[in-house]
């Protein structure tokens, strides 16, 4: 297994994609079932449902003239707090840089592969600062209403109607664009 999901980590300077040329890693089980002498899967073939074994999440950046479009340029983005086994493409755990430095400029979109994270469950002693979230550096359009300043920004994987965490689950998509935000960006990550 580890040598498949290794197909979907990158240096973390590297703008790439992972190579879905040989299929992309998916996931499948058989119910518990008795093996013994007389068994033969030929005779009786069973069917597997198999399931990717990443969740697929797209940052989208509208045009301008959209009018969802917020931010003319996205880049380096970091994800946090994605516990243990978790993975972006490209692979965003740099102790050193923590960082991926790939451009998402107005009207495209990029993707990223994550394993499943369970984010409604906190580290012990946790709170909200724990939970899975993209730190992204925005460049703002200068004209209209909308922030004009560069800085970062947190985006929290959670229900924002209701501000609940969401889990990320394998076999979905999450399709993310930026409608709004809550005052002027930080000038540090951290």
């Amino acid at each position: 297994k580890e040598g498949v999901m290794n197909r979907l980590a990158f240096d973390v300077g590297t703008d790439a994609a992972p190579d879905f040329t040989n299929g992309i890693p998916m996931w499948g089980e058989l119910p518990n079932q008795a093996v013994g002498e007389g068994f033969s899967p030929s005779g009786a073939p069973q069917e597997v449902t198999m399931i990717r074994a990443v969740a697929k999440f797209t940052l989208i950046n509208p045009l301008e003239s959209d009018l969802k479009g917020f931010f003319y340029y996205y880049n380096d983005l970091r994800l946090y707090n994605y516990r243990a086994k978790g993975r972006i493409a490209p692979d965003n755990y740099n102790v050193t840089g923590k960082q991926v430095n790939i451009g998402i400029f107005n009207g495209s979109q990029k993707t990223f592969y994550l394993c499943e994270v369970d984010n409604k469950n906190r580290p012990s002693g946790g709170n909200a600062l724990d939970d899975l979230c993209l730190v992204m550096h925005v460049k703002p359009y200068l004209t209209g209403s909308k922030p004009s300043v560069d800085g970062y920004y947190r985006l929290d994987f959670k229900d924002y109607g209701s501000g609940v965490p969401m889990d990320i689950l394998r076999n979905h998509e999450y399709k993310v664009q930026v409608e709004s935000v809550d005052g002027l960006p930080a000038q540090t990550p951290e």
